[in-house]
């Protein structure tokens, strides 16, 4: 029973350590000796059933394709930093990202839409749905001044919006605000304050 509890915690922290990355539960089977993807699969869904963490799926039209590809972040950006073994602390673009998505769930779930990433060739951090419709689609970084980071994240926009059919484009930055056109696309550029100061 002790050695049980001690793998739920060490996973607990791993999993901290690792919020927005996507879940591979053979990996963790083994790392934590758990025996089985399944039994891995458990353990995960107890730290979410407690509060500590909050899962995102990988988008698709496809119903039976959306309970794959799973990632997980952190209720509370304090246990990112807070704990006494915090390895990831100091990563504030995966804190930004980490908070948009808790306030992306307050916010929608009272109206039925859902949040999910995507991923083919490029990433999208957040697809807002209801149903089957693309109502909006955010990307998050801490600062797009360089070419490099400016190009990655509105190009991904850019093409998300043709391949979901969605038009609202928002980039969630750390102090930038302004509107971007590029290739018949606009893009909202908002500060995470004055996004956070919306509703």
């Amino acid at each position: 029973m002790i050695r049980y509890i001690e793998s739920l915690r060490m996973l607990a922290n791993h999993m901290i350590d690792n919020f927005g990355q996507e879940i591979i539960y053979s990996d963790l089977a083994e790392r934590f000796g758990f025996g089985s993807s399944h039994t891995a699969e458990n353990y995960v869904s107890y730290l979410k059933q407690t509060y500590l963490l909050l899962g995102i799926h990988k988008f698709s039209f496809k119903s039976k394709e959306r309970i794959r590809n799973e990632k997980s972040y952190v209720v509370d950006t304090a246990f990112i930093t807070e704990r006494d073994d915090a390895m990831n602390g100091q990563n504030i673009g995966w804190k930004l990202e980490n908070i948009t998505y808790v306030e992306l769930l307050r916010r929608n779930k009272p109206l039925f839409y859902d949040v999910f990433y995507y991923r083919e060739q490029y990433e999208i951090d957040f697809v807002v749905c209801e149903g089957n419709y693309v109502r909006e689609l955010i990307q998050v970084s801490v600062d797009i001044s360089s070419a490099k980071t400016y190009n990655r994240e509105v190009s991904a926009l850019c093409k998300a919006a043709t391949d979901l059919k969605c038009n609202k484009l928002t980039l969630i930055t750390m102090n930038d605000n302004r509107i971007i056109e590029e290739n018949n696309h606009t893009i909202q550029v908002i500060s995470i304050i004055d996004w956070l100061l919306i509703f």
